[in-house]
């Protein structure tokens, strides 16, 4: 089966490449990378090793080759495709790297915004009917949640008067 069919069976455009654009941009921000490369191979007509591009881009271009030229066989309009997405990662590294994890001064990676507090509301929970003093208190969420004295007075203020 020729790609250009592959394309018109999952519904992609096939008259324009702004238009086949368009449909990826909408419609496959969910495909994982096996889920391009299966498609891939299904536009090739046979498995293919992408090695190091990456396959979202891969698949872009060569659905754009693909919309471009029409008449061209599969394998030379996947390896065109492929050439591209190589040169683009090489020449944009920056473009397709992940960010790294916040860590804080200790190098342990730092809690997501929210965190702690659901941290110190089951703290609070597993523990309110202990009788702990203040100052227990403080050195618990200190321990447990992270936070600095100020931080865990401040908490222990707001989940004893039921603002948290």
């Amino acid at each position: 089966m020729h790609a250009i069919n592959v394309l018109e069976n999952y519904d992609i455009p096939t008259t324009s490449v702004l238009q086949a654009v368009q449909y990826l941009n909408d419609h496959t921000t969910t495909l994982s990378d096996s889920d391009y490369i299966d498609r891939i191979s299904e536009m090739a007509g046979e498995p293919v090793n992408i090695n190091d591009a990456n396959p979202r881009l891969t698949y872009r271009y060569f659905v754009q080759e693909t919309v471009t030229h029409p008449t061209f066989e599969n394998k030379i309009l996947f390896t065109a495709a492929l050439n591209k997405a190589v040169e683009f990662v090489n020449k944009n590294k920056w473009v397709l790297v992940k960010g790294e994890t916040p860590v804080d001064i200790n190098g342990k990676p730092k809690a997501k915004k929210g965190a702690k507090k659901v941290l110190a509301q089951k703290l609070w929970s597993v523990h309110k009917n202990e009788n702990l003093s203040r100052k227990e208190w403080i050195a618990l969420l200190v321990e447990k949640v992270n936070l600095t004295p100020a931080g865990a007075s401040t908490y222990h203020a707001n989940l004893k008067a039921g603002r948290m």
